[in-house]
């Protein structure tokens, strides 16, 4: 003990946290290359699915849907944005099809109407569409710069 310290004061630990997770008896690992949202008061739906090519015009063959809380997808929305920066960082860019980026935002928004605050919600989600995907003429369908 230090002369600073006082007897009742602990050191910050250094360990990490664990948080035990364990595989249900119902477990499945799934793959989906399609995936929609539906949003409610109470939380946010993730509906995933597989592009069925046997039919024309391309269903997706819905497979599994997960409810989470809006605290719950805040969290797992700034989780996977960590990932996405580290894997273009310290692994491969991650290429996005030109014809597969989303509309930017101020074509996709309409109903925030012409207010301060629907100006605002545009202008940040601009800034995070062009963080992951660049800039690009709305019209165009080619790779942007961020996806090449």
């Amino acid at each position: 003990m230090t002369d600073e310290q006082k007897p009742d004061e602990q050191k910050p630990s250094t360990e990490k946290p664990t948080f035990p997770k364990r595989k249900s008896a119902d477990y499945v690992e799934r793959y989906a290359n399609n995936f929609f949202f539906e949003s409610s008061f109470w939380d946010l739906k993730l509906i995933f699915g597989i592009l069925d090519q046997s039919e024309k015009p391309n269903p997706t063959s819905i497979h599994t849907t997960v409810n989470v809380p809006w605290a719950q997808a805040k969290i797992a929305a700034y989780v996977m944005l960590v990932n996405v920066v580290l894997q273009e960082r310290y692994g491969e860019p991650i290429k996005v099809r030109g014809e597969l980026i989303p509309m930017p935002v101020e074509e996709a928004v309409t109903t925030l109407g012409d207010t301060l605050e629907g100006a605002e919600i545009v202008r940040i989600l601009k800034t995070v569409h062009e963080g992951l995907f660049g800039k690009r003429d709305a019209h165009k369908t080619e790779a942007s710069p961020a996806s090449e």
